[in-house]
């Protein structure tokens, strides 16, 4: 991407003190981990959105246009958040998991909130499993559906658009062994964006000027010699 990120030789390294958890509840048939943590970085660095003097995103300007201006900070920065993951098979056959994260963050050195920070996330996947059907062995079927929310802890002025809408993304996967002769291949294909939705990630540069890729569709054929 087109852009300016300027250094600075004057950074100091950063200092750490965190609190993690992990908790765990399991049965015959569900499984829950939930990750809890706190973060507290002295000196966190970090490139943000170069501001000028009323504090806006600045923009650097040469013969060949105007290209976004980035620049690396450091603030005294607390992070908060937990990740969460829920696996659940009613039957041998079916798996049912749920993946979420949460994560909030806080720039302490000027009272606002940090850039790039990842928004709201949960998915749901399926997947259906057969140790044989026909020819195939080791059958697997799924889907996902992953949501993505926007992320409204920004300050407006300091960014060069403003975050994009929340999306949902629907993928789709299909995994199998089959044998040729004496030899045995295992192939999977993987379907991303499935219905070929239009949206743009908080976190990639990009989506100041273009959307992320649509429908893609992946073949693997894997044989161990």
């Amino acid at each position: 991407m087109a852009s300016f990120l300027e250094g600075d030789r004057e950074l100091e390294p950063e200092q750490t003190w965190a609190a993690t958890a992990q908790l765990e509840a399991s049965r015959s048939w569900f499984t829950l981990h939930l990750s809890p943590y706190l973060q507290y970085i002295d000196d966190y660095i970090y490139a943000a959105p170069e501001l000028d003097a009323n504090g806006e995103a600045r923009a650097r300007l040469t013969i060949q246009g105007s290209f976004p201006s980035f620049a690396y900070s450091q603030v005294d920065a607390l992070f908060a958040g937990v990740d969460a993951q829920l696996e659940v098979s009613p039957v041998e056959w079916l798996e049912l998991t749920t993946k979420g994260a949460v994560v909030r963050a806080r720039d302490l050195t000027r009272d606002a909130y940090l850039v790039f920070i990842p928004p709201d996330m949960v998915s749901q996947d399926i997947t259906l499993t057969s140790s044989t059907i026909g020819p195939l062995k080791h059958v697997s079927l799924g889907g996902q559906l992953a949501y993505t929310a926007e992320q409204t802890r920004v300050d407006l002025d300091a960014d060069f658009a403003p975050p994009p809408e929340a999306f949902l993304l629907l993928h789709a996967h299909a995994n199998a062994e089959f044998s040729f002769g004496p030899r045995t291949f295992r192939t999977s294909v993987e379907v991303k964006n499935l219905t070929n939705q239009r949206y743009r990630s908080y976190l990639s540069r990009l989506r100041y000027f273009a959307d992320e890729p649509g429908r893609s569709v992946n073949l693997r054929v894997k044989y161990a010699f």
